[in-house]
């Protein structure tokens, strides 16, 4: 389109993409750039240098050697797919698997794309034979995310039936599931220059991502107005409800820690709340901790006195 490489295909997502970049920014700002939202928001960025790069390079008409171009456009692609691996570890809370973390992704698929991309490229000109040998590398770490996941995604159905275990198992298949069109790009990859299908299958996971986090937003917000209620927040007028929406405000809790405020309240232990949460009970400490120091109190007997109602 308009004399590039570029396909109806990808200017829909560009546009598309643009539209939630701009929404997403305009919530990191009335958030005060909160973490998740800045994540977000710097996540569909990658995906849109993603979008607009793989869709016009190589371009003739472009004043950039075609070999330049083809290195920036890949380099542009990993950066953003591990980026994106990054962002689903961190906000659905998912352990990443032995030689799956973030460090040694840069470290292979890096390794990888200057040893058998760049470098045969720029010594052959061969863009088929340099596809192909870099692609191998995250071919094999794709396929065994998917041997792991299929026995942690087995784990979780087996778990217990309760409502708020239900939501977190879902949440954290959902994660993963996510991360399956990362693990499809490289075989595209390999296969050869297919723009419309690559594209396709990498933007259907980040918008498969974008209704999670939607479905996400509207369950904070139910757990927000459950402390509320624990705070002295009614759903009658009362002088009341200003006070307790002062003290949420000034809190500044996340979603996890409000839901973990939410198990304190009810007695639960920290074995209970990870157990409910499929966190480790190390992290369910470390969050309550952050909550103690937030809420100006030493321990759980302190914060349940101050907040049940």
């Amino acid at each position: 389109m308009f004399g590039t490489e570029m396909k109806l295909t990808t200017l829909i997502f560009l546009i598309i993409l643009t539209i939630i970049f701009f929404n997403s920014l305009y919530s990191s700002l009335r958030s005060n750039y909160a973490p998740s939202a800045v994540r977000f928001t710097i996540l569909t960025f990658f995906f849109i240098l993603y979008n607009f790069f793989s869709g016009i390079f190589p371009d003739d008409n472009i004043p950039i050697h075609n070999t330049l171009q083809l290195i920036a456009a890949y380099l542009v692609g990993i950066v953003m797919a591990i980026y994106y691996a990054f962002y689903i570890y961190k906000e659905f809370d998912i352990k990443p698997f032995p030689y799956l973390s973030v460090r040694h992704l840069i470290l292979f698929i890096g390794g990888a794309f200057i040893l058998f991309f760049v470098f045969q490229l720029l010594l052959t000109g061969n863009l088929d034979n340099a596809r192909k040998f870099f692609a191998v590398i995250p071919i094999l770490l794709g396929a065994l995310f998917l041997y792991r996941i299929s026995r942690g995604l087995w784990n979780l159905y087996k778990k217990s039936k309760k409502s708020d275990q239900r939501y977190y198992r879902n949440r954290i298949i959902a994660g993963n599931v996510a991360l399956l069109s990362i693990c499809i790009l490289p075989v595209i990859v390999f296969m050869g220059d297919f723009q419309v299908l690559e594209q396709s299958v990498v933007n259907a996971g980040y918008f498969w991502l974008t209704y999670v986090l939607t479905r996400q937003k509207i369950y904070r917000s139910q757990k927000r107005n459950e402390f509320l209620k624990r705070i002295g927040y009614l759903q009658i007028e009362s002088a009341n409800n200003a006070t307790a929406l002062q003290t949420f405000d000034a809190l500044s809790f996340s979603l996890r820690e409000i839901e973990i405020a939410n198990y304190i309240l009810d007695g639960k232990s920290y074995s209970e709340i990870a157990e409910n949460l499929f966190i480790a009970k190390g992290t369910a400490t470390k969050h309550a901790s952050n909550m103690f120091k937030k809420a100006g109190v030493s321990n759980r007997k302190e914060f349940i006195n101050q907040f049940r109602k």
